[in-house]
């Protein structure tokens, strides 16, 4: 396989720092999707669902903006260090167009050196 050189001011990349290994935890009221109506459950009360995330920096040519990146449960965090976002993350809506799908996968992007 042949070698590409890409100016990476023409990549979306995904930066992980020190400050960014933490796990976020966010509790939310589950919603009926049809109806939009908060689930009860048999006492009344909401019926809870977490999402998990942790918090990176998103590189867009010059433009740098601190992001969530969603994770699963379990699912421990990204380490240290720079990322691509995975094909598998993107999916073409209905009409037509190109989106980022419900989750977001990353894979590292390494930098290849001169020996």
């Amino acid at each position: 396989m042949g070698m590409v050189n890409v100016d990476e001011r023409h990549l979306l990349i995904i930066e992980i720092t020190e400050e960014d290994l933490k796990l976020n935890k966010f509790e939310y009221d589950k919603k009926n999707k049809k109806t939009g109506e908060v689930i009860t459950d048999s006492l009344g009360a909401p019926v809870k669902g977490v999402m998990y995330s942790q918090t990176a920096i998103v590189k867009l040519g010059r433009q740098v903006m601190e992001i969530k990146v969603p994770l699963e449960e379990g699912q421990p965090v990204y380490p240290v260090g720079s990322y691509l976002v995975h094909p598998s993350s993107y999916n073409v809506s209905n009409f037509g167009n190109l989106e980022f799908g419900f989750g977001l996968i990353l894979f590292p992007l390494t930098e290849v050196k001169n020996k």
